[in-house]
């Protein structure tokens, strides 16, 4: 195990919650996953009124890209919005919006 994946195994460790992932098509999956919750910003450093919700999930946990519209739930349903693929770490950074 690298360096790298070592230290994003003790952060899972110490911050990670359980969430169920239910994919568009397919089935619920339980996983964790670590949730940001940050002021928004405007591109240029000043803060909104705003949230930005996010989870990091590991990429070994969901091996499928994540879709516009899954649903994360963590105790409150998040619906996917927008993912980044981080090879380098071997997560999913993928924000969310609150689920109707």
């Amino acid at each position: 195990m690298t360096i790298i994946g070592a230290a994003i195994d003790a952060t899972f460790d110490a911050w990670a919650t359980p969430v169920t992932y239910t994919p568009v098509t397919g089935a619920p999956v339980s996983m964790r996953a670590i949730r940001y919750d940050e002021p928004q910003t405007d591109g240029f450093g000043a803060s909104l009124t705003g949230r930005a919700v996010r989870f990091e999930v590991r990429q070994a946990d969901r091996a499928a890209t994540p879709v516009t519209g899954d649903i994360i739930n963590d105790g409150t349903a998040w619906k996917v919005r927008a993912h980044e693929r981080r090879d380098d770490l071997g997560l999913w950074r993928i924000s969310v919006e609150r689920a109707p």
